[in-house]
């Protein structure tokens, strides 16, 4: 569970998807974001680190969608972005991104916040522009704070 010492400071990244808002916000804690799905959905402590992978793993799904020629015969790509994140539910949840070519390109950020069985997937789809843009806005995000510490 994130504890009550990590308050959000505030938002440097906002994004609707389909059918759900997401957004990225400091913290008072020089090494944490939270990452929340929804207003009152749950949210996800992310390090520096764990940043890093999801801005790597969005890049890989662009990419590969951008460029589908590089993976012959395939049509999806997912990469594991984190698990075990400290979640406003559990300790246990997880992140990972794809990407899906086979007709228009989309990316998919899939966000758990704890076990299946108790917590189901979340899913939230961009299209490929969109993607890029909200990618733009987390390395800005990320690049301006670590910059300033």
């Amino acid at each position: 569970m994130i504890p009550q010492a990590i308050q959000a400071t505030e938002e440097c990244v906002g994004t609707v998807f389909d059918h759900a808002a997401l957004s990225l916000c400091a913290t008072n804690q020089p090494d944490c974001w939270l990452l929340r799905v929804d207003q009152d959905g749950p949210a996800f402590v992310l390090d520096n680190g764990t940043f890093q992978a999801l801005c790597i793993a969005l890049q890989g799904c662009i990419d590969t969608a951008l460029k589908p020629h590089t993976q012959p015969g395939a049509t999806t790509l997912t990469q594991t972005i984190a698990h075990g994140l400290r979640t406003t539910q559990s300790n246990d949840g997880a992140l990972c991104a794809s990407a899906d070519w086979s007709g228009d390109p989309i990316i998919e950020l899939n966000c758990y916040p704890g076990s299946p069985s108790d917590h189901p997937r979340i899913t939230l789809t961009h299209a490929l522009e969109d993607a890029i843009d909200f990618q733009t806005q987390l390395l800005t995000a990320y690049s301006e704070r670590v910059r300033s510490q």
